[in-house]
């Protein structure tokens, strides 16, 4: 029979543990072709074989102190309830296919969940238990959602005069539509409506494409609807008015502001105040990369993009859109995707000209509340570095499949800036990065997936729970 002493530790240990117990929520976000779904198939597979591997193994993860340390006991992946599930395994089946392929791009929000048990290494957590859980939830959402934000603090007719400003310039202005022959004051009805919301649809649709591959594509759901499935909501486009009071009643103008404020209040505050507020860490990805083989201006509408989603962080605000989300994020971390698509001398080049994106012309960032970092990753490695001999100095190469050829090459792919391209870089042609086959990952699948800097990543962003 146990004595009373037994169980009064028993009870003891029960409550250390419960305490120690940690669960927060991070969110991988980023605009299209930033490379969320790879990143998080990649983190949860390297995740799920960290504790499984053998003594003095580390696997891909050895800057992750819980795997640096040994302390890692048990990793269980489970769906998050109140979220559709994230498709890790299909998504991990292509990747170790015998012909892998990268998986298709997540269009809504989605998650899974990490339960990481390992033994504590703080005084206190060692002498109250053996081991305890930090439970991780892993959010996947469109970073074009964020886009959507400023439209809260604006009219129809302010929203369409700032829309139809940048659809007649530049490349945008290149683009024909039905929707731009609209007559704002024509009777309104549900088949026009439809007409109009598919044919603006559309032209978004060509923006973000080559050769525009643009990125402040607004309104943001537009492209990326999620679960959504009545798009009544979503039946308007910027049209030539000047005063939402001005409208004629029942005309094409009136109706398609009504469903512009009920698109607000319906689609853009519900997904601020259910789920944005709701996040406790933040990763962003950007393809730095593929901005700067864009040219330079959907480089430049990249940042203006940029500049979009960081108003969903900022946090020293007194403006209307901070005071009415009040974002629990404390830490945000901007990584740059893609870094095997340049040699590894590259990787503090494309760091410095991420933050140089992101910050404004002072070099401050918006979210002064929350600790933030950058950093350069590949969440598959899919080139190695090789040094060879060229015109009698050794210099660094890429080796790897470029995308839709066969057999393995070596090239130099170029530098990144470490500041904004000046308009000499662009009128050079300086950047021309390849894209790259995903490598036969069959030796690996017991280890994990070859990354860059992925395990630094989960180490800023949840390694400070690991007591």
């Amino acid at each position: 029979m146990r004595t009373l002493a037994q169980r009064l530790g028993d009870a003891a240990r029960f409550v250390a543990e419960r305490a120690l117990r940690r669960k927060l929520r991070v969110a991988v976000t980023g605009l299209s072709r930033s490379g969320k779904t790879v990143f998080l198939t990649a983190l949860l597979h390297n995740l799920h074989l960290a504790a499984r591997l053998k003594e003095g193994q580390t696997g891909h993860l050895p800057f992750f102190d819980p795997v640096a340390k040994g302390t890692l006991e048990d990793v269980a992946l489970t769906p998050i309830d109140d979220l559709p599930a994230f498709p890790f395994l299909p998504n991990l089946d292509r990747l170790l296919d015998a012909a892998p392929d990268f998986p298709p791009s997540t269009t809504g929000l989605s998650g899974f969940a990490a339960a990481l048990r390992y033994r504590p290494q703080g005084f206190f957590g060692r002498q109250l238990v053996d081991s305890t859980t930090v439970e991780v939830e892993i959010v996947d959402y469109p970073g074009e959602w964020l886009l959507d934000l400023p439209m809260l603090e604006q009219s129809y007719a302010q929203w369409s005069a700032a829309t139809l400003q940048f659809a007649q310039t530049g490349a945008r202005a290149t683009l024909a539509g039905d929707w731009r022959q609209i007559d704002p004051d024509m009777p309104a009805s549900e088949g026009a409506l439809e007409q109009a919301r598919l044919s603006f649809t559309a032209w978004l649709q060509a923006c973000r494409e080559p050769p525009l591959s643009l990125s402040f594509l607004q309104p943001g759901r537009f492209l990326r609807p999620g679960d959504v499935t009545d798009l009544a909501a979503f039946r308007f486009c910027p049209l030539p008015v000047t005063s939402d009071a001005a409208l004629r009643p029942g005309s094409m103008a009136a109706a398609m502001r009504d469903r512009f404020e009920r698109y607000k209040a319906e689609i853009v505050r519900p997904f601020y105040e259910n789920v944005f507020s709701r996040f406790d860490r933040q990763l962003v990805l950007v393809d730095v990369i593929g901005g700067l083989n864009a040219g330079a201006e959907s480089f430049a509408d990249m940042r203006h993009a940029l500049a979009a989603v960081l108003k969903s962080f900022a946090r020293d605000d007194e403006g209307f859109l901070a005071r009415l989300f009040r974002s629990s994020t404390d830490k945000v971390l901007f990584a740059a995707t893609k870094a095997d698509h340049v040699t590894a001398n590259q990787f503090h080049n494309l760091r410095l000209l991420l933050h140089a994106m992101v910050a404004d012309d002072l070099g401050r960032l918006p979210m002064s509340g929350a600790e933030a970092d950058f950093a350069a990753l590949s969440a598959v490695k899919c080139t190695a570095n090789r040094r060879v001999l060229y015109q009698g100095q050794q210099i660094t190469v890429l080796e790897g499949i470029i995308k839709n050829r066969k057999d393995v090459e070596q090239l130099f792919p170029g530098e990144i800036p470490e500041h904004l391209p000046t308009p000499e870089d662009w009128a050079a042609g300086r950047f021309r990065f390849y894209d790259f086959e995903p490598p036969s990952l069959a030796r690996d699948r017991a280890r994990g997936i070859p990354h860059i800097r992925l395990d630094k990543a989960l180490q800023f962003l949840i390694g400070d729970l690991f007591w």
